[in-house]
C-alpha cells in the first residue's frame, strides 16, 4: 500500500482510503452487506483486479470484513466494520460537497448512490410538516425512506410497508433515471409515461416528498477571481 509518509490524521486517513475506488466501495456497504458480484455490478469501472486488490486492502486495514451469510443462502458478502461505518459522515459529507457541481443525468447511478444522495441533499426546513414513508425500488434493490420531525432516515428493506411506492429500472445505472425527477424538476408524469418511474400509493405526497431534497447551490470555481488587468493587454493597443 502506498503512504504519504505525514503524521497528519488527514494523510493516515487517505493513506487507508486515499487508492482509486476505494472511497465508492465504502459508499456501496454503507447502508448494509453486499457480495463480491453485487459490487462489481455497482461500480462497472472498476476491474475485477482493482477490485480485489481494493477489497484485500481495506479488509487489512479494518475498515471492512467478509463474512459468510447462514443457511439458506450461505454466501460470502463484504460488510463494513463499525470503524468502518464511521466514514458514513464522511462520504455523506463529500457528496454535499461535490453536489454542488454540475449533475450529468447521462452517467450512471447506482441503486444505492441514489439512496444516499437523498440523505446527501435532504434539508430539515424543507421538510417542516411532512410526515410520510416511502420505498424506492431501483436496480433490483428496496430503500425505505422516512420523513418525521424534520429528519430523514433511509434503510435497504423489502418489506417494510409505507405510504408511496415508487420505483425504477432494474439496470445497475437505474438511479440516473430517478435524479432528473428529484433534482433537476423533470415532470413526474413524463417520467411515468417513458416508463422510468412507476407510481403507487398516496401520489399526492410525491410533490411534498421530492420538495425535501433541494439541490444545494451551485459553486462557480471562478466567480470571485479578480480580473487580472495585464491579460489582454499587449494586443489592446
Amino acid at each position: 500500500m502506498r503512504t504519504y509518509s505525514d503524521s497528519c490524521g488527514v494523510a493516515r486517513a487517505m493513506d487507508l482510503v486515499g487508492e482509486r475506488w476505494a472511497l465508492l466501495v465504502v459508499r456501496e456497504l454503507l447502508l448494509g452487506p453486499k457480495r463480491y458480484a453485487d459490487l462489481a455490478t455497482a461500480l462497472p469501472g472498476i476491474s475485477t483486479n482493482v477490485l480485489g486488490a481494493r477489497l484485500a486492502e481495506l479488509g487489512d486495514s479494518g475498515v471492512i470484513r467478509k463474512r459468510r451469510l447462514p443457511p439458506p443462502t450461505p454466501v460470502d458478502v463484504y460488510e463494513l466494520t463499525p470503524w468502518g461505518a464511521e466514514l458514513r459522515e464522511v462520504v455523506l459529507g463529500l457528496g454535499r460537497w461535490g453536489a454542488r457541481t454540475p449533475i450529468d443525468p447521462s452517467r450512471p447511478l447506482s441503486p444505492a448512490s441514489f439512496a444516499l444522495s437523498l440523505l446527501t441533499n435532504f434539508d430539515p426546513a424543507s421538510a417542516e410538516g411532512v410526515v410520510a414513508r416511502f420505498a424506492v425500488t431501483v436496480g433490483g434493490e428496496r430503500f425505505v425512506g422516512a420523513i418525521a420531525d424534520r429528519t430523514l432516515s433511509v434503510e435497504r428493506d423489502h418489506d417494510a410497508e409505507v405510504d408511496l411506492e415508487l420505483g425504477a429500472g432494474t439496470g445497475v445505472g437505474a438511479g440516473a433515471s430517478l435524479a432528473p425527477v428529484f433534482y433537476l424538476g423533470r415532470p413526474v408524469d413524463d417520467a411515468r409515461r417513458e416508463g422510468v418511474l412507476t407510481v403507487h400509493g398516496r401520489r399526492e405526497l410525491l410533490p411534498r416528498i421530492i420538495g425535501c431534497f433541494p439541490l444545494p447551490e451551485p459553486v462557480h470555481p471562478h466567480a470571485d477571481r479578480t480580473p487580472d488587468p495585464t491579460v489582454g493587454a499587449a494586443g489592446a493597443g
